[in-house]
C-alpha cells in the first residue's frame, strides 16, 4: 500500500490563504477544492517534490506539471500582503527552498501618499512614481534596498497586489539612486496566485483554423435591447457617450483578422449587446476577446442603491442595450447591458488565450473584475488600472495586435511588453499616468 501525505495548496493567495487541500503519493496528488469554489481551471493531478514551510503553512516546495517547474529561471514571484499595519512581501525564486518574507512598510506611509494625490490629475502620476512625499517614495517603501536585492536586471517577475498596492504598477516605480524606471529594470506581470501558473497551459499563441476572434467597439449605449426586467426600485444613470477609439481599435483588430485568415466576429453599434457576450455563433470559444467599452463604478452611478461590499459587485462594464430603468434588486445575472464580476463566472472562455477589457479602470475593483475572466477560463487578462487617454489606448492596441498577429509571431507576454515600452518611449506618452495604467494578468 502506497503511503499518503497531506499537505496544502493556496488559491486565492500565492501562498496561503484559503487553503486547498490534498493527498499525495510518490506520483501523483488528487487537489479537493472547497465547495464553494469552482475555477474552470482546476486541474486533479500534479506531481509533487518535496514540502516547504512558511509561517506554519504548509506550500509545495516544488510544484510541477509533467517535468515544468511553476518558476523557470529568470523568473521571480512576489506577492505583497497586509497584515497588522504592515505590508510585507513574499519572495519565491527557482533557487529558493521556501519563500522569503521581507517586510516592507506601515500601511500608514502609503496612506499618506495616497491622501496627497489626486488622481484626475495626470501630472499626479509622476509625483505618485517618481516624487518622495511626506518625505517617502514609492521606490523607498518597495524597492530600493528591499525588493532590490532579490530581483536582477532582466527576470520576469510575477506579483500580486493586495489593499491600496492594487493601484499601483511597479512597473512605473522610478528608482531616483540610479535614475531608471523598474520597466527598464525587469518585466512585471500581475498574476492571481501560484495555483495558476503551476496548472497553466501551454503557450499557444497562434489561432487553430477553429478558433476565431469576437471583438466589440463602437458601442451603441442608447439602443435599448428587448429585455425583460422586474418592477421594484429604479434609479438613473449617467448617459454614457459614444467611444470612436473602441470603434477604430475593433476595425483594426477585425481587418488585421481578416488579413491573416482568421476568423473574427465584431459586434458594434446596437449589435454590442451583454447578452451576445454569452451567444457564440461559431459555436466554439473566442482565442481572443476584446471589449471596448465603458467601465463603471456602480456606487459612484447609483448612489441610491446599497451595495455590497464585495468589490465583484462594485465594478463593471457596459454594452448596448443599457436599461435605464435599472433594478436594483436584479443587478446580476439579467441581460440588462451591464456585466459585473458575478456574471463573467457564467461564461465559457475555456482555451480562451487573451482576453482584454479597453475599459477605464477602478483600481482594485478593476482587478477583481479582470481575475473573473481567468476564472471563467481566459490563458490572460489585459486591462486598465485607470482610465487614458484615446490616443494612447489607439497607439497601444495597434503595436500589441501587430505584434500578436503578424510574423514574426510573439507571445501575450511579448507583445505586450514591447508596446508597453513602445507607449514609454515616445515622448508625448513618457509620463507614467500613459503607459503605465495597462496590465496584463494571468
Amino acid at each position: 500500500m502506497k503511503k499518503n501525505r497531506f499537505f496544502f495548496l493556496p488559491f486565492c493567495s500565492l501562498f496561503a490563504w484559503p487553503f486547498w487541500f490534498g493527498i499525495c503519493d510518490k506520483d501523483q496528488c488528487l487537489i479537493l477544492a472547497p465547495p464553494k469554489i469552482q475555477h474552470s481551471t482546476i486541474k486533479s493531478i500534479y506531481k509533487i517534490t518535496g514540502i516547504g514551510c512558511l509561517s506554519g503553512c504548509p506550500v509545495g516546495k516544488e510544484l510541477i506539471r509533467g517535468n515544468k517547474l511553476p518558476l523557470n529561471l529568470g523568473e521571480v514571484m512576489v506577492e505583497f500582503r497586509f497584515k497588522d499595519n504592515m505590508c510585507s512581501a513574499y519572495i519565491l525564486r527557482p533557487e529558493y527552498a521556501t519563500p522569503l518574507c521581507i517586510s516592507l512598510f506601515e500601511q500608514g506611509r502609503l496612506e499618506d501618499i495616497f491622501e496627497r494625490i489626486n488622481f484626475n490629475n495626470p501630472n499626479s502620476y509622476i509625483q505618485l512614481y517618481q516624487s518622495k512625499i511626506q518625505g517617502s517614495s514609492l521606490s523607498d517603501l518597495i524597492w530600493t534596498n528591499k525588493l532590490s536585492k532579490h530581483i536582477k536586471r532582466g527576470e520576469t517577475v510575477y506579483y500580486r497586489t493586495e489593499g491600496l498596492l492594487a493601484s499601483i504598477n511597479p512597473a512605473a516605480i522610478f528608482d531616483m539612486d540610479k535614475d531608471f524606471s523598474l520597466a527598464e529594470y525587469c518585466h512585471w506581470i500581475n498574476v492571481v496566485s501560484v495555483h495558476e501558473l503551476a496548472v497553466k497551459r501551454e503557450e499557444n499563441n497562434l489561432p487553430n483554423s477553429d478558433d476565431f476572434v469576437k471583438i466589440y467597439g463602437g458601442i451603441d449605449y442608447e439602443a435599448l435591447d428587448d429585455v425583460s426586467m422586474p418592477t421594484g426600485g429604479i434609479s438613473q444613470p449617467r448617459s454614457l457617450c459614444f467611444l470612436p477609439m473602441t470603434k477604430r481599435v475593433a476595425k483594426f483588430l477585425d481587418s488585421l483578422c481578416v488579413s491573416k485568415g482568421i476568423r473574427s466576429q465584431l459586434l458594434s453599434g446596437v449589435d454590442a449587446t451583454e447578452k451576445s457576450l454569452f451567444e457564440n455563433e461559431l459555436n466554439c470559444y473566442p482565442w481572443l476577446l476584446h471589449i471596448g467599452t465603458h467601465g463603471l463604478n456602480y456606487e459612484k452611478i447609483y448612489q441610491d442603491i446599497a451595495v455590497d461590499n464585495n468589490a465583484l459587485c462594485r465594478y463593471g462594464i457596459t454594452f448596448s442595450g443599457i436599461d435605464p430603468k435599472f433594478i436594483a434588486d436584479n443587478m446580476f445575472g439579467s441581460m440588462d447591458g451591464y456585466l459585473f464580476a458575478t456574471e463573467v463566472a457564467q461564461l465559457s472562455l475555456q482555451g480562451t488565450y487573451l482576453t482584454a477589457i479597453s475599459a477605464c479602470g477602478n483600481k482594485e475593483e478593476g482587478r477583481e473584475f479582470a481575475s473573473a475572466f481567468l476564472a471563467a477560463g481566459s490563458r490572460y487578462v489585459l486591462y486598465n488600472l485607470w482610465e487614458v487617454k484615446e490616443e494612447t489606448s489607439w497607439a497601444f492596441y495597434q503595436e500589441f495586435y501587430k505584434h500578436l498577429l503578424t510574423p514574426p509571431y510573439k507571445t501575450v507576454k511579448e507583445a505586450f511588453l514591447i508596446s508597453q515600452n513602445f507607449i514609454r518611449k515616445r515622448t508625448k506618452f513618457h509620463e507614467p499616468f500613459y503607459w503605465a495604467s495597462f496590465i496584463l494578468m494571468e
